[in-house]
């Protein structure tokens, strides 16, 4: 139900989506209204890349960083639930973990809340790394106990997270306070890595 185009006076050349199917054939280029001339336009048209199409779910992101992520296997991490924003994980402090005080290190307890900040912020599928992080130490804890860490986002922006991740003992008692704020690059996660 296109209807030809009427010659304009104007030099200005007017473009409706609807009509962006006639030009189909000329990717970029409308013909002008004065003199034969044309004027370029940026072609609206998005190409997909069979890397587009292709997303990893929630559960495949976090399979992708358990695989490479050593250093938590190390501490004992394990998860209990995780989602996009979010992850929950425990740990037993183990007589490796204390300080020379026969407690739980705070470097241990720093490395357990940075790993649940990683896998929330990384939980979208876009390469997200730590920015800045601080941590309240507010509870001692003894070799045996068992550790709740859960990292929840507060605010996610273009380029900005920010996550509170709370660490608590088997009496629900608030253990540390940590707050990560994270980068996210541009970067999408390599389904085929």
């Amino acid at each position: 139900m296109d209807r030809p185009a009427k010659k304009r006076s104007s030099h200005i050349a007017k473009i409706s989506l609807t009509n962006m199917n006639l030009r189909a054939s000329i990717p970029g280029i409308i013909p002008g209204s004065e003199g034969g001339k044309r004027n370029r336009i940026p072609d609206l048209r998005k190409k997909i890349t069979p890397m587009e199409k292709q997303q990893l779910s929630t559960p495949e992101i976090l399979q992708r960083m358990l695989e490479k992520d050593h250093f938590s296997r190390w501490l004992g991490l394990q998860i209990d639930e995780y989602g996009p924003g979010y992850c929950r994980l425990h740990f037993r402090v183990t007589e490796t973990m204390l300080n020379g005080f026969s407690i739980l290190h705070g470097g241990a307890l720093f490395a357990a809340s940075d790993s649940a900040l990683a896998f929330a912020c990384n939980s979208h599928g876009i390469i997200t790394v730590a920015l800045d992080c601080s941590i309240s130490f507010t509870r001692s804890t003894q070799a045996g106990e068992l550790l709740t860490v859960e990292a929840k986002e507060v605010h996610l922006g273009n380029k900005i997270g920010i996550y509170d991740i709370r660490t608590t003992n088997e009496k629900g008692e608030l253990v540390a306070l940590f707050k990560g704020t994270a980068y996210r690059t541009s970067k999408k996660m390599d389904p085929t890595d």
